[in-house]
């Protein structure tokens, strides 16, 4: 009786095995994907509106022409037409601190040097969400 070996079954629980840990890898890449991400300072955003709130009440209407642009050069400038407002200047991103685990960022409107700092609630490529305090900036990405 001869004994015949099963190469192809221990080949195929090595491939199993190796695509069991792809498929485990996958996933945790996936979950800590859907958290938010680091803000790509190297490209330009174009950000539309979608509601801005005090303590969680509406502070007015959004049209869809309100926008604010993130350029890549460090510029910024918004423009929101029913309360009239429109500012620019420059921003840079700070890493987190303090107690907090986000990174934030640091417009300064011109001419006046007016320093604001907005902490990145929520970032994920589609969503932006700027925090100052009880003030909640709501945006989808459109560019």
């Amino acid at each position: 009786m001869k004994i015949m070996r099963e190469p192809l079954k221990s080949g195929m629980k090595f491939k199993s095995a190796t695509n069991n840990l792809f498929a485990i890898g996958l996933v945790a890449v996936l979950l800590c994907s859907c958290g938010n991400l680091q803000y790509p300072v190297s490209e330009s955003h174009t950000f539309q509106y979608t509601r801005v709130t005090k303590n969680g009440e509406i502070l007015f209407d959004i049209e869809p022409g309100d926008t604010m642009n993130l350029l890549r050069d460090g510029r910024f400038n918004y423009c929101i037409k029913k309360p009239g407002k429109n500012a620019g200047g420059i921003w840079k991103l700070l890493e987190p601190a303090g107690l907090s685990k986000n990174p934030s960022f640091e417009f300064t409107y011109l001419p006046d040097n007016q320093i604001r700092t907005f902490e990145i609630c929520r970032y994920n490529r589609k969503t932006l969400i700027l925090c100052e305090g009880p003030l909640r900036f709501e945006y989808k990405r459109i560019r």
